[in-house]
C-alpha cells in the first residue's frame, strides 16, 4: 500500500490517491430535517479574513534553475509550476513573470546583452523571452520528449539542450528547426553546457556519459570517463580549459577540455546536484543533497568551507558580485552570505515553510499547525511561524486528537508513533509487525481506533482483509466483511461506528465496525482508467459525497417508505424473464424505482433457474447498493442507484465536508486551472454556490474547516495559507 498523510479534509499520497472524510455514526436525517418548519437553514458563505505566510521568493513548485542579473539588483528563476519569474533581490518581490504555467521547467540561459533569454522544459521546447516585457520571442522545436538543461554559446549563435530522447539538440539562433541532433547518449541527457570561445559544447546524462561535441559541425569530439553514475551538471570555466562535472556517485570531477584527463576530484557524502563558478574563478559552489553547499577551491578541489542550509538546495549559484549565495530550496528562493552563511532570507526567527503545504490542522482559536514534509511549523496569532517538530521522515499518515493535545504517526508494520501536542514531543512508539500494514487512523468519541489490512490464504488465493484495533493496537475490535485484491485507501469514521473504503479505483464500500457488516456497496461510475475518486461526509445531514472525475454524487439515509406491494414486486419479476427487451428493461427499472424496500421480496439470485433473469437479479441488487443499512441517491439522475450528478467545471482534486451538515468545498478545474468553488447539498441534489475568490494566483494543495465550522482554512503551493470565516 502506499505511503499516505490525513489531514482535516483528507488524505495525502500520490496523484491516484482517493481522499476519504470521516462518515458520522450511522446515516442521519436527511438535509433540511432538522430546520424549523422543515425548511433549509440560509446558505453559508466563506468572507476572506487574511492571509498568513509569506509571498516573497516563492514559486508554487520546486526551485530549478537560477540566474543572477548583471545588474546585481534582480534574478530569474524557473520551477517545476510552469513559470519563469524575475525577482527584486532587496525586497523579495516578484517583477514579472513568463510562461503559462503548468508544465515543469528545467533550464534558463540569460543571453548575451541581457535583454532576453531561454527556458527549457517539459513542453518539449526552447522558448526565448524578452526580459522586460515578458513577450515570448521565438521557440525552438522538435524533440518529442521532455527537455531538461540548454545553453547558448557566448555569441548566442547557437543553442543546444539535453532532455529525455538521450539526443543533444542543436539549433543556429533564429531558425526554429534543429540544426543538428547529436546522437551518442543511450538515455537521458541532464546538463549541456558550452565553453566561453562557442566551439566545444559539453553534456551529461544518464548512465555515467559524459561527452564533448563540435556543436557547429555537429560531431562528438570525446567521451570522458570517470563517473560511476548518473552526470547531472556540466559547466566550463572561464576560460574554456576545464570543464566540471557533478553525479549522484557523490563526486565532482574536474576534466581538462584539451585532453580529456581527470584534474582532480571531491567527493562528498551525498549526491551532488548543480556546481557554480565564482565570478572571481577561484571558488566552486557545490549544491549537495544533505542540505549543504560546499565551497571547493578551484585549482585543487578542496573543501574550504561547508554552508548549512534551510533544506536540500537543487541549484545554488553566486549573486552580488561573490558575496552573496542564491540557493533554490524546495519552493522558495533563499539568500545566504558566502562567507560565513548567514541566512538572509527567508529572515533569522521565521521558520515558516519552504515547500508545499501538505497538511493544515486548525487547533485552538487563533493556532493552526501545519506539516511539510518533515517539519511541523506552528503559527499563532500574528507571531513569526517557528518550527514545532522535525520528524526523522515524513509521515505517513497523521492524526491529531479533538482537543489538540495528542498527536499520532501510522506508519506501515503497524507502527505508531505518540505525541504530546502541546511540546510537540514524541512519547511513545508502539510496533507490532505480526499484524501487516496500518491503513488509517483516527481519534474517535470512542477512542484512539486503527485500521489494518493483512494478507491471508485463502484456498489458493491470497486476499487482504481489514481489521480493527482499538487505542495502541491493544485489542482487535472487528474483522470486516469480505475479502478483496486491492484496497485503496480507508478511513476510520468519526464515531468510530463505520470505515469506508475504495476498493479497486471505483468500488466503494462502507461496514458497521460493531458488527463487521457490510453496510453500503456502490460502483463509482469511471469514464477513464486510474480517474480520481473524491469522498467526503457531511456530519451534520449524514450525506455522503463522491466525486468521480468532474461528477459529484450523494447519498443519505431515506425517509422511512412504505413497505413495496407484494404482488407489484411479482409482476416486475415476472417481466424479467420476458423475450422482449422493453418489458426485461421495465422489470429492472421499475424494481429499482421501489428502493431499497424490496430487498426482501426479491428471489435470491442464485435462486434463479434461467442464466439471464439471474444477471438481471443481480443487476437490481448492484443497483440498489446490497444495502443492508439503506441509503438512497440524493436527486433523481440518469443512473439508478447513483441519483443526480453534479457537472463540475472540471476535474475534482479535492473534497471536504463542512462540519454543520449541508455545506462542502471542492477544488475544480476552470479555464484549465484549479479553483475553488463552495456548495451544498440540497434535496435536488448537490450545487454548486459560488466560486471562492483566494487571494494570489497559486493553486491550493490542502482545505480543513475549524472543528467548529466557523472558519475554512486554504493552504497554497506557494508555502502560504488563506483564512475565511463562514457566516
Amino acid at each position: 500500500m502506499e505511503s499516505r498523510t490525513l489531514d482535516a479534509c483528507g488524505v495525502r499520497g500520490s496523484l491516484a490517491a482517493v481522499v476519504l472524510m470521516a462518515l458520522a455514526a450511522g446515516f442521519s436525517a436527511r438535509a433540511g430535517d432538522d430546520a424549523k418548519g422543515g425548511e433549509a437553514p440560509p446558505a453559508l458563505k466563506p468572507h476572506l479574513l487574511a492571509q498568513r505566510g509569506d509571498a516573497r521568493f516563492r514559486h508554487s513548485g520546486n526551485v530549478t534553475s537560477l540566474v543572477p542579473l548583471p545588474d546585481g539588483k534582480r534574478a530569474l528563476s524557473t520551477s517545476r509550476d510552469g513559470w519563469a519569474r524575475l525577482w527584486d533581490l532587496e525586497t523579495g518581490k516578484e517583477l514579472r513573470r513568463y510562461g503559462g504555467g503548468g508544465k515543469s521547467l528545467w533550464g534558463l540561459v540569460l543571453l548575451p546583452g541581457g535583454t532576453s533569454f531561454l527556458t527549457s522544459g517539459d513542453d518539449k521546447q526552447v522558448k526565448e523571452w524578452d526580459l522586460e516585457t515578458g513577450k515570448l520571442l521565438r521557440a525552438y522545436s522538435g524533440p518529442e520528449k521532455d527537455l531538461f538543461r540548454c545553453a547558448a554559446s557566448p555569441d548566442a549563435s547557437l543553442i543546444v539542450s539535453a532532455g529525455d530522447e538521450g539526443t543533444v539538440f542543436v539549433w543556429a539562433a533564429g531558425k526554429p528547426e534543429p540544426l543538428h541532433k547529436l546522437a551518442g547518449h543511450s538515455e537521458t541527457v541532464y546538463g549541456v553546457a558550452f565553453s566561453p570561445d562557442g566551439k566545444t559544447a559539453a553534456s551529461g546524462g544518464k548512465k555515467n556519459q559524459l561527452r564533448l561535441w563540435d556543436a557547429k559541425a555537429g560531431k562528438e569530439l570525446r567521451e570522458l570517463k570517470g563517473h560511476e553514475e548518473d552526470v547531472h551538471t556540466v559547466v566550463f570555466d572561464a576560460q574554456g580549459d576545464r570543464l566540471l562535472s557533478a553525479s549522484g556517485d557523490k563526486s565532482v570531477r574536474c576534466w581538462k577540455v584539451a585532453d580529456g584527463t581527470q584534474e582532480w576530484s571531491f567527493t562528498t557524502e551525498e549526491s551532488v546536484y548543480t556546481l557554480a563558478w565564482s565570478p572571481d574563478g577561484k571558488s566552486i559552489a557545490v549544491s549537495v543533497s544533505d542540505g549543504s553547499v560546499r565551497i571547493l577551491d578551484a585549482a585543487t578541489g578542496k573543501e574550504g568551507a561547508r554552508i548549512g542550509l534551510a533544506g536540500t538546495p537543487w541549484p545554488a549559484v553566486y549573486g552580488a558580485g561573490g558575496a552573496e549565495l542564491l540557493a533554490g530550496i524546495c519552493n522558495t528562493l533563499c539568500r545566504y552570505e558566502a562567507a560565513g552563511g548567514k541566512r538572509l532570507f527567508p529572515p533569522p526567527g521565521d521558520e515558516g515553510h519552504l515547500d508545499s503545504i501538505d497538511e493544515i490542522w486548525p487547533l485552538e482559536a487563533g493556532t493552526v499547525l501545519t506539516v511539510e514534509g518533515k517539519r511541523v511549523v506552528r503559527w499563532k496569532g500574528d507571531a513569526p511561524p517557528e518550527l514545532a517538530l522535525k520528524m526523522e521522515e515524513a509521515p505517513s499518515e497523521l492524526c491529531i486528537s479533538p482537543d489538540g493535545r495528542q498527536g499520532v504517526e501510522l506508519s506501515y508494520g503497524p507502527e505508531l508513533k505518540l505525541y504530546d501536542m502541546t511540546t510537540l514531543k514524541l512519547e511513545e512508539t508502539v510496533k507490532k509487525e505480526d499484524l501487516g500494514s496500518g491503513e488509517a487512523v483516527r481519534w474517535t468519541t470512542a477512542g484512539l481506533r486503527v485500521l489494518v489490512s493483512s494478507n491471508i490464504e485463502r484456498g489458493e488465493d491470497t486476499v487482504e482483509q481489514l481489521e480493527v484495533w482499538s487505542g495502541k493496537l491493544e485489542r482487535k475490535l472487528a474483522v470486516l466483511e469480505g475479502d478483496f485484491d486491492d484496497v485503496d485507501v480507508s478511513l476510520i469514521s468519526g464515531e468510530g461506528a463505520y470505515v469506508a473504503a475504495v476498493l479497486d479505483g471505483d468500488l466503494l464500500r462502507v461496514w458497521d465496525t460493531a458488527s463487521g457488516k457490510l453496510a453500503l456497496a456502490a460502483k463509482l461510475p469511471h469514464q477513464e482508467e486510474d480517474a480520481y475518486v473524491r469522498l467526503a461526509y457531511l456530519d451534520g445531514t449524514g450525506t455522503l459525497l463522491a466525486a468521480v472525475e468532474d461528477r459529484l454524487m450523494a447519498w443519505r439515509r431515506p425517509r422511512p417508505r412504505g413497505v413495496p406491494d407484494a404482488a407489484e414486486v411479482k409482476r416486475l419479476e415476472k417481466l424479467l424473464e420476458s423475450e422482449e427487451y422493453q418489458e426485461r428493461l421495465e422489470g429492472v427499472n421499475g424494481l429499482v424505482a421501489l428502493g431499497q424496500g424490496v430487498l426482501p421480496f426479491l428471489t435470491p439470485p442464485e435462486k434463479a433457474t434461467d442464466m439471464e433473469v439471474r444477471s438481471r437479479l443481480k443487476q437490481v441488487r448492484e443497483q440498489l447498493g446490497f444495502c443492508r443499512a439503506p441509503v438512497e441517491p440524493v436527486g433523481k439522475g440518469e443512473n439508478d442507484g447513483l441519483g443526480k450528478a453534479l457537472v463540475l467545471p472540471g476535474q475534482v482534486s479535492m473534497l471536504c465536508a463542512h462540519p454543520g451538515g449541508r455545506h462542502f468545498v471542492l477544488l475544480a478545474e476552470k479555464d484549465g486551472r484549479d479553483a475553488l468553488w463552495w456548495g451544498e447539498v440540497a434535496d435536488e441534489g448537490p450545487r454548486l454556490l459560488q466560486q471562492i475568490e483566494a487571494p494570489g494566483t497559486e493553486p491550493s494543495t490542502r482545505i480543513a474547516f475549524s472543528p467548529d465550522g466557523k472558519f475554512l482554512y486554504v493552504a497554497t503551493c506557494d508555502t502560504r495559507y488563506a483564512v475565511f470565516e463562514v457566516k
